[in-house]
C-alpha cells in the first residue's frame, strides 16, 4: 500500500473487515509516526525506491495499491514495482488523460481517473439522486459487505462459445451479471445481451454477498463448469473505495 493518506487509510480499513493482510509504505516521518503509534503494518521510506519495496515484502505481496495524488510519482513507484515483478497485479489513479494513458503505457491494467470518477458520481447524485442513494444504501451495509467478484472462462469451461444467455440463467437467481470483460482487451460489455458469445479468457463481474456468491460459484461447479478461483480480496473491491465520493475528493 503506497501512501500512507486518507485514501490508504480508508482501504486498509476495508481489508481489516476482510482479514487481508497488507503493509504501508510511507516516505514522510511524520505519517510513518503515526502509523507506528497504530500498530499499522508500515516499512519508512520511498515507495520509488526498489530497496524500500523489497524491506516492504513486495515478493510475496499480491498487489499492489498506489494512492499518491501526484501523477509523476506514481508513475515511478509503477516503474519500480515492475522492475521487481512485471506481472504483480496495481491498482492506481491518475488525474488527467495524459497521465492515464501514461500509466496504460507502463502496463497498468487498473487506473481509475480520479476526476472522471468525481464529476461521474456527482452527475449520477443530480440527475438520479433516489437511485444513488440506493446505491451506496447497498455498498455500505453495516450488516453484510456487498462485494463484486471476478470469474475468468477457464479453457475447460463448457461455456466457452456459447451465448450469455447460458450463464445468466445459472448465476442470476443468486447475484447480478454486472458485466464482462473481453479476453485480452479493454472492451467492457455492460449488461451483455442474452446471444453475446462468450470466449476463453473472458472475464464475468458478479456482484452479490459472500454467501450468495459462495453459491453461484458451488452452482457452477456442481453443473461442470469450471471457472477459475476468485482473485484476491484487494483488487475486487477496490472499485467501491475510489468511488466513495468524499474519499476521493479528501484524496
Amino acid at each position: 500500500m503506497c501512501g500512507y493518506g486518507k485514501l490508504g487509510k480508508s482501504i486498509a480499513a476495508e481489508l481489516k473487515i476482510h482479514d487481508q493482510e497488507y503493509v504501508f509504505v510511507e516516505k514522510h516521518e511524520k505519517k510513518c509516526k503515526q502509523s507506528k503509534s497504530l500498530n499499522e503494518p508500515h516499512v519508512c521510506g520511498n515507495a520509488k525506491n526498489v530497496d524500500t519495496l523489497m524491506r516492504a515484502g513486495i515478493k510475496k505481496s499480491q498487489g499492489s495499491v498506489i494512492t499518491f495524488s501526484d501523477n509523476s510519482e506514481v508513475l515511478y513507484t509503477v516503474f519500480s514495482v515492475k522492475e521487481l515483478d512485471s506481472s504483480l497485479d496495481i491498482v492506481c489513479g491518475a488525474s488527467g488523460k495524459e497521465a492515464y494513458r501514461n500509466l496504460k503505457k507502463a502496463g497498468v491494467k487498473k487506473v481509475l481517473m480520479m476526476d472522471r470518477l468525481i464529476s461521474d458520481r456527482i452527475l449520477a447524485h443530480l440527475e438520479n439522486p433516489s437511485l444513488s442513494h440506493s446505491l451506496n444504501l447497498l455498498t455500505k451495509n453495516d450488516q453484510e459487505q456487498l462485494l463484486v467478484e471476478e470469474f475468468i472462462i477457464d479453457d475447460r469451461s463448457e461455456f466457452i462459445n456459447k451465448d450469455f444467455e447460458s450463464i445468466q440463467k445459472l448465476v442470476t437467481s443468486k447475484a447480478i451479471i454486472l458485466g464482462m470483460l473481453r479476453a485480452g482487451t479493454d472492451e467492457y460489455i455492460s449488461n451483455p445481451k442474452a446471444d453475446t458469445k462468450v470466449c476463453k479468457g473472458d472475464t464475468l463481474s458478479i456482484m452479490g454477498y459472500l454467501n450468495e456468491l459462495e453459491e453461484v460459484k458451488e452452482l457452477l461447479a456442481s453443473e461442470r463448469y469450471v471457472l477459475r478461483t476468485r482473485k484476491e480480496f484487494i483488487l475486487q473491491n477496490i472499485w467501491r473505495i475510489f468511488l466513495t465520493v468524499e474519499e476521493v475528493i479528501t484524496h
